[in-house]
């Protein structure tokens, strides 16, 4: 006599297997989108540790390009460029690059701002922003079409807000 499994136990199977994926697929998409504030919050520390070389060099941050790469060549006084101060050498990117000039705090930009003596670093947070960032409105920056620079090489209109709570934005510099 041939002994199978029954239709029931094969379904009682599959459905505990798909529960099992399920709850994988809802803790992996947690601990992507950490890695991705991780990363955020790395480059935006990076490139505010650049900028305060270049202001221990210069005695200012250095100017806003006309795009972001263009921050690379910016001449931070004794000679060097802010794209040597950057331990990649390169400008970081958001990790979803999906930064949008017009709604700047409901996508995933990072931006530069810089006036006479200060600047601010802005950028996304999908959880919770990391504590230590600035808290308020960036009002000192009077110009964004020529005082700040997105990551996607636009300028942001309107400037957004530092908003330090879950799923807000993180700022580095001063307001």
């Amino acid at each position: 006599m041939k002994r199978g499994f029954t239709l029931i136990e094969l379904l009682v199977v599959l459905a505990i297997i798909g529960i099992i994926t399920t709850l994988a697929i809802v803790s992996l998409n947690g601990a992507r989108q950490r890695a991705r504030d991780v990363k955020r919050w790395a480059d935006v520390r990076s490139i505010q540790s650049a900028v305060e070389v270049c202001i221990n060099e210069g005695g200012s941050p250095p100017p806003v390009p006309a795009t972001w790469n263009g921050l690379l060549t910016q001449s931070c006084g004794g000679g060097q460029q802010f794209g040597s101060l950057l331990a990649t050498g390169a400008m970081p990117i958001p990790p979803q690059t999906g930064c949008s000039e017009n709604d700047v705090e409901n996508t995933d930009c990072y931006m530069y701002c810089m006036s006479a003596s200060s600047y601010i670093l802005f950028s996304n947070y999908e959880g919770t922003a990391p504590s230590g960032g600035l808290d308020g409105d960036i009002t000192s920056y009077p110009s964004p079409a020529t005082d700040c620079i997105l990551s996607n090489d636009q300028r942001p209109d309107p400037l957004p807000r530092c908003l330090p709570v879950d799923g807000g934005t993180f700022c580095l510099g001063k307001l």
